[in-house]
This record gives C-alpha cells, sequence and structure tokens, in this order.
C-alpha cells in the first residue's frame, strides 16, 4: 500500500504559526533592510519544524497503514511553470537519480567532480563523475559501493585521491583525472591515519599514530610507489597537535619538534626542548617563523629555517588555549577558562618581535571566526557580533550585533574596501570600520538547518553510549570551549587559503578537502539557542524511541553525512567580492542568494522546487554566468525513484530523481 504525503498539508496545517510571524514581521517592518535576518532566522525554524513534523507523520501513518510513503514537493504544477518562464532555459541536464551530492569542486576550468552519497539505512556510497561543464557530458564515473566514509584527500588537473575509512582502516585510491582508472591503492593498517599533501612534490605522507609509535610513509602521486619510510616513539601521539605542513617538508610534534623533509624523510632540524601538550592549539607558520605553545604553557617561537629558538614566553596557568593567529606587530592568543572558568573567554595580544604581553581582552561569548588586523585596528566574529578593537591597547571600539540567530557555523571577518564583512551560515552584513555602524544585512534560509543536526548528533550519541553501557560525554560547557576552537582554527585556514587564493588570482580553484574534514567534526551552539534546543533534544527523544542500536547508528552516519556536507558547501561558497548561499524561498523552492560584499547587491535565483536536501549544493561560475546545481530544476520531467528504506528501518520513501544542472544567470559585475 501507498501513501502521499503531501508537504503542503504539513505546511497549511503545521506551519501556520510560523507563516503568521513570517507575515507580520514582513508587513510590520516592511522596507526595513536590518528585517532580512529575522525573517530568515523565522522562514528556517518554520521550515525545521514542518520537516520534523513531516517525518513524525510518516512514521505514525505508515507504522499502521502502508509500507511506502512517496515524498512530494509543495508548489504545484502551474507555480513551477509560472517560475520557469522567468528563467533563462537549463545549458544541460545530467540525471543523479535520488542521490545526495556529499562535493563538488572544479578541478580546472571546464572539468567539474562531483561525488554522490545516497541518504538510506545503509548509508551507501554512489559513485562520483567527472562532468565536462563545456558540453554538459560525464566523462567518467567511478564506482564506489564498497562501505566506508569517502572523502577527497587531493583534486588536482590530472589526479584525485581518494580517502576511505572502513573498518578501523584506511585506503588510499588514486584516479587519473582523464579516465577515471584506478592509478594504484594504499593501505594503512592504523585508524585514523593522518595524510599529508604535497602535490608540488609529487607526493604524499601517511602518518599513522598508535599508542606509543608513530609510522611516516612517504608514497609516489603518479605510481603509489614507497619512497621512504620511519618510526618514532612517542608518548599519547592521537593527542599531539596534527602535523603542520611547510614548505620544505612538514613538522611533527610527537616527540619534540621536528622538521622533516617530505622527498626524503630526512631531519631538517629537531629541537627537543619545545614539547606541545595534548591540550596544544595547532601551530602556526607565518613569515619564517613557527609559533608552538608548549605544555607548560609557554608560547614558543622558533626559526622555522633552522629550529632555533627566538623567544619564548610564559603564559598564563589556568588558561586553555584554542587557537594561535599571528599578525605583523602582534600575535593574537584565544583561550577560555578552565573548569569553573570555562564561560570566560580571552584574547591575548603579545608583541610579535618578543613575545611580551600587551593587552588582554575578556568576554562571555567566544569568538569563532578569524582575526582581521587592519589599520591599527583588530576584528573578529562571535556567534552574535562583530568586535572592533584597537590594536594598541586592546580596548573595545565597538560591539555590534550581527546575528540573532545562534547558529555558529565558523564566522568568516573580511576587510572589503571600506568595509569590513560579517560572514555566516544565514547572514552576510557589512559595517564601517569606524563606528560599527551596519551598512547592510542580507539573511538566507538554509535548505538544511545546522542546528536540529546539530543537537540530533549529540543526542544520539548519548543514546547510543548508554545502549552500551557507557557514559555521556562532556558537560555543555566543556563542548562549548571545544568547538569554539575548532571554528577558530577551522575560519583561521580557510581565511588565510582564501587570501592566498586572493594573490594569485585563482578565484573557485582551491582545495575543500581540508575544509570538510575539519567542519565534519563538530558545530557549535550559542547561549542564546540553548533553550530551543533543549525543546528540539525532547523532540528527537521522541522520534528515536523504537530505534534499535544499529538503526540509532545509522542515524547519527546520516546526521553527520549532512552536516559535514552542508559545512564543505558553504566552505567552497565564495569566490573574491561575491559570497553565495542555498538559500529556501518561503516552503516551494530553493535557489541561491549572491552577494558582492564591497556594495552590498544582492540577488536571489530560485533553481528548483524546495525538495529533501536537494539544493544544498551549489558552484558558481562568476566569469560565465552560470549556476551548477543539484536539484530537480523547472522541466516539469519529475520522476520517482525505486523505494529505498529510511534511516529509521521502518518504512520505504520514494524520492524524486535529482539532476545536476547548469542554470545561466544574470549576476551584476563590478
Amino acid at each position: 500500500m501507498e501513501v502521499d504525503l503531501r508537504l503542503r498539508v504539513q505546511i497549511r496545517h503545521l506551519g501556520i504559526r510560523a507563516t503568521r510571524r513570517i507575515r507580520a514581521i514582513r508587513e510590520g517592518t516592511r522596507g526595513d533592510p536590518a528585517i532580512a535576518e529575522k525573517l530568515g532566522r523565522e522562514r528556517g525554524m518554520k521550515a525545521f519544524i514542518v520537516r520534523l513534523t513531516a517525518a513524525v507523520a510518516t512514521v505514525i501513518v505508515t507504522a499502521c497503514v502502508a509500507s511506502t510513503v512517496n515524498l512530494y514537493f509543495s508548489p504545484s504544477a502551474e507555480q513551477i511553470q509560472a517560475q520557469a518562464k522567468k528563467m533563462k532555459p537549463a545549458l544541460w541536464k545530467i540525471p543523479l537519480g535520488p542521490a545526495s551530492v556529499q562535493e563538488m569542486q572544479f578541478l580546472s576550468p571546464g572539468r567539474l567532480f562531483v561525488g554522490l552519497k545516497r541518504i538510506d539505512s545503509t548509508m551507501s556510497n554512489r559513485e562520483c563523475l567527472l562532468v565536462d561543464t563545456e558540453q554538459g557530458t560525464v566523462l567518467w564515473r567511478f564506482n564506489r559501493e564498497e562501505q566506508g566514509d569517502y572523502n577527497t584527500v587531493l583534486a588536482v588537473e590530472n589526479m584525485i585521491l581518494l580517502r576511505r575509512d572502513h573498518d578501523s582502516r584506511t585506503t588510499l585510491t588514486a584516479l587519473d583525472s582523464t579516465e577515471g582508472r584506478v592509478l594504484w591503492t594504499v593501505s594503512s593498517s592504523s585508524p585514523s591515519p593522518v595524510v599529508l599533501s604535497f602535490p608540488e612534490e609529487r607526493l604524499i605522507v601517511v602518518v599513522e599514530r598508535e599508542d606509543r609509535l608513530v609510522r611516516f610513509s612517504a608514497h609516489d602521486l603518479q605510481s603509489g610507489n614507497s619512497l621512504w619510510n620511519r618510526e618514532l616513539k612517542a608518548s599519547m601521539p592521537r593527542q599531539m597537535p596534527l602535523p603542520l605542513v611547510v614548505p620544505e617538508g612538514f613538522v611533527h610534534f610527537y616527540a619534540g619538534t621536528e622538521m622533516v623533509s617530505g622527498k626524503t624523510g630526512n631531519t631538517i632540524w629537531r629541537n627537543t626542548e619545545v614539547k606541545p601538550g595534548p591540550q596544544s592549539p595547532p601551530a602556526q607558520l607565518s613569515n619564517g617563523a613557527l609559533f608552538v605553545i608548549d605544555g607548560a604553557p609557554a608560547l614558543q617561537v622558533l626559526n622555522a629555517s633552522s629550529g632555533q629558538k627566538l623567544f619564548a614566553e610564559p603564559l598564563e596557568q589556568g588558561i586553555l588555549f584554542t587557537n594561535i593567529s599571528p599578525s605583523r606587530e602582534m600575535i593574537y592568543l584565544r583561550g577560555a577558562g578552565a573548569w569553573r572558568e570555562a564561560n570566560k573567554f580571552r584574547i591575548i595580544a603579545l608583541r610579535r618581535s618578543d613575545g611580551k604581553p600587551v593587552w588582554t581582552y575578556a568576554d562571555s561569548e567566544p569568538s569563532v571566526s578569524n582575526i582581521v588586523e587592519e589599520d591599527k585596528r583588530v576584528y573578529f566574529g562571535t556567534a552574535t557580533a562583530l568586535v572592533g578593537l584597537d590594536s594598541a591597547g586592546g580596548k573595545q571600539l565597538f560591539k555590534v550585533t550581527a546575528s540573532t540567530t545562534g547558529r555558529t557555523y565558523p564566522v568568516q571577518v573580511r576587510a572589503t574596501r571600506d568595509k569590513i564583512a560579517y560572514i555566516s551560515e544565514v547572514i552576510i552584513a557589512a559595517f564601517d570600520p569606524l563606528s560599527g555602524k551596519k551598512h547592510y544585512s542580507h539573511g538566507v534560509t538554509p535548505v538544511q538547518d545546522l542546528d536540529g543536526l546539530d543537537i540530533m548528533i549529540r543526542k544520539r550519541q548519548e543514546e547510543l553510549a548508554q545502549r552500551q553501557g557507557q557514559q555521556p560525554g562532556f558537560s555543555w560547557s566543556q563542548r562549548y570551549g571545544q568547538e569554539a576552537a575548532r571554528y577558530q582554527n577551522v575560519a583561521s585556514s580557510s581565511y588565510q587559503r582564501s587570501s592566498l587564493l586572493s594573490s594569485e588570482g585563482k578565484y573557485g580553484e582551491s582545495d575543500i578537502a581540508y575544509a570538510r574534514a575539519n567542519a565534519a567534526r563538530n558545530s557549535s551552539k550559542a547561549y542564546s539557542r540553548m533553550a530551543f534546543q533543549s525543546s528540539l533534544t525532547e523532540l528527537g527523544t521522541a522520534m528515536a524511541e523504537g530505534l534499535k542500536t544499529a538503526e540509532l547508528q545509522g542515524t547519527i552516519e546520516m546526521f553527520r553525512f549532512l552536516h559535514s556536507s552542508i559545512l564543505a558547501a558553504y566552505q567552497a561558497a565564495e569566490e573574491g567580492d561575491y559570497v553565495y548561499r542555498p538559500n529556501a524561498k518561503g516552503t516551494d523552492f530553493t535557489g541561491v542568494a549572491v552577494v558582492h560584499m564591497p556594495t552590498g547587491t544582492y540577488r536571489h535565483f530560485n533553481l528548483s522546487p524546495a525538495y529533501a536536501d536537494y539544493g544544498l549544493w551549489n558552484l558558481v561560475d562568476f566569469k560565465k554566468g552560470v549556476i551548477y546545481h543539484h536539484g530537480l530544476g523547472m522541466g516539469g520531467d519529475y520522476t520517482f525513484a525505486e523505494p529505498f528504506t529510511a534511516y529509521t528501518g521502518m518504512i520505504k520513501h520514494r524520492k524524486y530523481n535529482s539532476f545536476l544542472i547548469a542554470q545561466p544567470v544574470d549576476i551584476p559585475k563590478f
């Protein structure tokens, strides 16, 4: 028996309150540019309530009367046709079936790499493919039916390196990007190895960490042949900071601090006195100097060429340092108090020349962005605000509200002409660098809700641990501090990469694999969202009561995949002066919102009926004026795929087949 669950019915009966709120806000403040954020927040809330309620209703209905559920979208055929008339015809469409996109990136001009996955009870892998964007043809497909978690380690013009984690093992597979054939395969014997890429040297280094041993092995990128191997005895290597790639090779911290040549595996220099601890933040390389916080704690600054100590500065006890951000004249350290002081966050500025402390800034809300130093001022973002400080004395010049959504996807702060831009998951805003006055603010409605996914992941993890006889994990405050730390480092890395690409004129060609690997670990929460998240926890608990342990694990994996995919998609959605986001227009259509940061010019492009997680992945070619979009399109040629078992394992769903679509659009030129 089949049951048609039309989302329109769910919206009419269950989303009516959210609809009324949206109307009240729109009509009561028409013409106010600052209201965009609040509208986006309300729409996101409404969309998430609808999705959750529809899922609960599906389980209830099908448990009683049905075995298969057809999932429909909201807009009518007439609405879709009317929208299609406003758009240019698609350049081409490639059928992708009911798959979700795991990643999209340009390998080179005219070559688009796409990885697919299916959201079902098995979270089965689908193929990856290379698309000729000029002709709209698939050049090759590579089957990824083997179980495991796939990620792209390296993607360059003539080679793609895939990583598959499975059964506490990791397999690396190199593909020739012109034909999709396998060049070589290498497997590790230890779980979760670290893979360091050296594309210019045409090699990778695999770092395997065991209880008291670290193994390094280098492999030629073309053949996979072993180039050299090393072993090193170390204490708690999995808890040490990850190795840092440098021009000469890499620096590791497993037995002191050592720089190793990537080509030969030989020691370039070793400093056994500098020993980072398990809680040390990632080391940083800047202008020939290496910045490390050891276990004492003390800031150690080394000459990156020789390993010679330039200076060391003891740091305050009782602070868990989370990030190092060197600038031209200062070294900014971020951290949080330990234990009872866990909700107190600090930025400490030290002189770049000798490491002596200059000032300390304290706040109850952590920064979750990169740090920008511009014209003797320092800017950073929290989950809710843009903060400007005087770089000489640390005096707060302003702290202005940028977002009230509480979504803490790593915030990017950018200096763009005469403005400071604040870029988050749902807000793109710009402020005056002197006064903090808001120039503009644009809100978007996400296709998938990060807050909801985040809380569900954590709740399911706790349920799984309890069923397996384990104790729950960290307290909320501990989690919050750790997540803020990860976000600081992800945002800093992304900012450094975008700055490098900007200086080299290589917009749109960045490797997003590192960003994805970091972003998939965790998301974060803001204190202003705690009450709302608690209510979602209760709803999530009710939905999961009937799940067995295996099904619960499947649910966690599904949420993790969506979470990772969302953050990876956002990391890819920035090019030069433009930033873009997937944007749901009400409950009917989804598309892309594009913002030109220096001027604040905003454009939204409807691309497909809003449906499931379709529409999350989009890449924009600004030169050609084309959006490469995963979704249903407006062509009206919608067909159902074969039924699949949902992640709950209780019912079967039938989804529409999706497409990869090249949609021409008119993007403003500046």
